[in-house]
């Protein structure tokens, strides 16, 4: 049986199709399943927090997309709660608690929650 130790970026979400958005982005180096989005669809930097508007929710994005590659992707927008362990900026990989507490404000009016989630992937036999 294979595992997969991919994170997940939404932990909760009523209802997906309010949630969600198709977005079109151009992959780089640095995109990845939770890569924070600016409005334009380009991978948001961490100087870039106050225009973050959704993330990235594909698991298998960095497995079929090559960069410079244009692809369809879901994104969160709106109305979840989200993996703050999962999310990332380009010139960030692993936020710190004072930078998810920033994007956690700017992304308040939009009704996203960032909760840190461990997953642990070991198996009892």
């Amino acid at each position: 049986m294979a595992t997969s130790l991919r994170k997940n970026v939404v932990l909760h979400c009523n209802d997906y199709a309010l949630a969600m958005e198709s977005v079109q982005v151009t992959k780089t180096a640095t995109m990845d399943n939770g890569s924070a989005l600016v409005a334009a669809g380009t991978e948001a930097a961490e100087l870039d927090v106050a225009n973050v508007v959704g993330f990235i929710d594909d698991p298998q994005f960095a497995e079929f997309a090559k960069v410079g590659e244009t692809h369809l992707v879901n994104v969160v927008k709106r109305l979840a709660i989200v993996n703050g362990t999962a999310v990332k900026y380009s010139d960030v990989a692993e936020l710190d608690a004072a930078q998810l507490a920033t994007l956690q404000a700017a992304v308040e009016d939009k009704s996203i929650k960032l909760q840190t989630a461990v997953v642990d992937t070991s198996r009892l036999q």
